[in-house]
C-alpha cells in the first residue's frame, strides 16, 4: 500500500502448476492488510457447483473482484495426468456472477442474499487499453489530450495494428 497500490491480482494456479490456493492469500491480504485482491478464477478445475460455491466464498468473506479465466488446459502444467473440467467458459462465468449479483444461481434459485462482485473479462485487454491511453503524473488520459511533446511512450510504438477482434465486458460496482 505504501507503493500506492489499490488492489493485488492473484492468479489461480497459472499455466495449470499448483499453486496455494489465492482465494486464502487472499483473504489473508484483506484481513492483515487491506488489500484488495483481484482473484483470477479457473473453470479448467472446478465444476458448475463448484465455481458457484468459490463465488459464494469470496463472496462471504468480502471479497468481489473476479477475473474469470477460462484457464490453461492441465496437460500443459505439472499435473499433466489430471482433469480439465470446464463445464464453463470465463464468459459464461462471468454471466453466472453477475446472475448472483441479481440474487439467483445458476440453476435459477434464489440466493439467501445477492452478490455485489464486480467481474471483467478481456481478451487482451491492456494492449486495447495502451493504444488509447497514457499514464501521465496526472493520471490515465486519453492518447489524443496528450501534447506529443509531453508523451511518455512514442505513440507509434503503441500503435501497431492487429486483425484480432479485442473487447472488455465488467459489471458490478468498481
Amino acid at each position: 500500500m505504501q507503493a500506492g497500490c489499490a488492489a493485488i491480482t492473484l492468479a489461480d494456479n497459472s499455466l495449470a502448476i499448483l499453486r496455494v490456493s489465492n482465494r486464502a492469500i487472499g483473504a489473508m491480504l484483506k484481513e492483515r492488510f487491506g488489500i484488495t485482491p483481484l482473484l483470477h478464477m479457473s473453470c479448467r478445475d472446478r465444476n458448475l457447483l463448484g465455481l458457484q460455491s468459490e463465488l459464494l466464498g469470496m463472496a462471504a468473506l468480502g471479497m468481489r473482484h473476479v477475473l474469470p479465466l477460462t484457464g490453461d488446459p492441465a496437460r500443459v502444467g505439472d499435473h499433466p495426468g489430471a482433469a480439465s473440467v470446464y463445464d464453463v467458459n470465463s464468459v459464461q462465468l462471468i454471466a453466472i456472477a453477475k446472475r448472483m449479483n441479481e440474487g439467483f444461481n445458476h440453476a435459477g434459485k434464489s440466493l439467501s442474499s445477492a452478490t455485489q462482485f464486480a467481474a471483467a473479462i478481456g481478451f487482451p485487454f491492456w494492449i486495447a487499453f495502451a493504444w488509447f491511453y497514457e499514464l501521465t503524473p496526472e493520471g490515465l488520459k486519453r492518447e489524443s489530450e496528450i501534447d506529443p511533446d509531453e508523451a511518455t511512450a512514442p505513440s507509434k510504438r503503441r500503435k501497431t495494428r492487429s486483425k484480432s477482434s479485442l473487447r472488455a465486458r465488467t459489471f458490478g460496482k468498481q
